[in-house]
């Protein structure tokens, strides 16, 4: 393993002792034939645990300011929930239509997107169940 390889496993490490919390992520995909129907449970995968961060709707975002200001960010909004999550933790494959539980609270969400972040980090975009 590479010394920027192991510097990113210790950021993603350190992000989700700090501010990681417990997510249950549930197989699902479309019935055969029917891209349109609701999702059903995949029974080919198995459903698993893993730690990730959570950045709901309504959290507060800082963005860079186009204009010259004195601490150069405005404050803007999440536009829609997502999990940021190690890649090395996600045991299986994440696709789009997933079911997730937010272990804290119970809240369910279904995967959107899978999208790749910063420092070996996966984004799940979530929409409500």
């Amino acid at each position: 393993m590479s010394r920027t390889a192991q510097r990113r496993a210790r950021v993603a490490a350190a992000v989700d002792r700090q501010w990681g919390e417990s997510f249950r992520l549930s197989p699902r995909m479309a019935p055969a034939g029917d891209r349109s129907a609701r999702h059903v449970p995949d029974p080919s995968r198995l459903a698993f645990d893993f730690l990730g961060r959570f950045s709901g709707s309504a959290e507060d975002v800082r963005a860079r300011d186009r204009n010259v200001s004195l601490n150069m960010t405005r404050p803007m909004v999440s536009a829609m929930p997502r999990v940021t999550v190690a890649k090395a933790n996600l045991l299986k494959e994440v696709r789009e239509g997933d079911l997730l539980e937010r272990r804290e609270t119970g809240e369910r969400f279904v995967v959107g997107q899978v999208l790749d972040g910063r420092f070996d980090r996966a984004v799940l975009q979530l929409r409500p169940a």
